[in-house]
Order: C-alpha cells, then sequence, then structure tokens
C-alpha cells in the first residue's frame, strides 16, 4: 500500500489536491500511474498491486499552481522475485 500526506509548511492538512502516484523502471524517468485527491485529513493510499518480476521504484508527486510548488515525494522500491 502507497500512502501519503500532504501538509503545509504549518503542518495542517492539504484536502481535496489532485496528487499522482508515479512508476519507475530505473528511479529517473517517471510516469503516472494513479490520481488521488486528497481526504480532509491530507491523505491518500493507493493499493499497489505487483505483476512481473523486477524492481520497481514509486512516489508520490504533486503539481504546483498560484500557491504551492510542485513537489516530489521520496521514491521507494518494490522488488518481486
Amino acid at each position: 500500500m502507497a500512502k501519503a500526506t500532504l501538509k503545509r509548511q504549518s503542518g495542517s492538512a492539504i484536502k481535496g489536491k489532485v496528487v499522482y502516484l508515479q512508476r519507475s523502471s530505473n528511479g529517473r524517468t517517471w510516469k503516472t500511474y494513479a490520481k488521488r485527491v486528497t481526504g480532509s485529513t491530507g491523505k491518500v493510499a493507493y493499493a499497489i498491486r505487483s505483476g512481473k518480476r523486477g524492481t520497481v521504484y514509486w512516489r508520490w508527486s504533486v503539481p504546483g499552481n498560484d500557491y504551492f510548488r510542485p513537489v516530489s515525494g521520496a521514491k521507494f522500491r518494490i522488488v518481486t522475485r
């Protein structure tokens, strides 16, 4: 399960913001895999299902707008053997 919480610098939750779960086979080139909207607590989640063998990197990404800078979370990897 991939989870994230979107917050302002003050620590308050950002609700109703579109975020993207992205995947990469090399950890450098990213493609959007799923789109979610943060809930009232700023949280999102997505159940990742692994298909073929290998390593896949994942991260959450938030597009920027007039009020927020674009940001991507730390990448994490899943290895399927």
